[in-house]
């Protein structure tokens, strides 16, 4: 009777542990959503500046100043040229980019309205350029 009550137990936590994770991973998987295009652009920004020993709100500037960006990455660097104190200000403090997005969704949603198409690039193509430092 005691092995089954503890039995029923276990297998009560294990029930609640699987659904805190699904729980988790749908919720991230939404905050990514939501702008995808924000959280490839300040993604790449960051790692340029790691790579370059720059500011990441340098590196966001740097970034958006190549010419040979995705159409979707020149309107959304576009986009946020209004805001880009606020978000230079996050990426100083070390917000990552789940945090810098969501600031950007919440100050103007039209800004994650733009959509990232299907590109002939490759990611090998897009890390060459970030390895060059353009």
């Amino acid at each position: 009777d005691n092995r089954l009550a503890m039995s029923a137990h276990q297998a009560f936590l294990v029930l609640v542990y699987i659904v805190g994770l699904v729980l988790v991973s749908s919720a991230s998987a939404k905050v990514q959503g939501d702008c995808p295009v924000c959280h490839r652009v300040i993604k790449a920004a960051v790692e340029l500046g790691a790579k370059q020993g720059i500011t990441s709100a340098k590196a966001l500037d740097k970034y958006c100043a190549i010419a040979t960006l995705e159409v979707e990455d020149q309107k959304f660097c576009y986009n946020i040229d209004t805001i880009g104190k606020d978000i230079s200000r996050l990426l100083d403090m070390g917000a990552d980019e789940f945090r810098v997005c969501k600031k950007v969704n919440s100050i103007n949603p039209d800004f994650c309205t733009v959509k990232i198409v299907k590109s002939t690039k490759t990611g090998e193509q897009l890390n060459d350029r970030l390895k060059k430092g353009i």
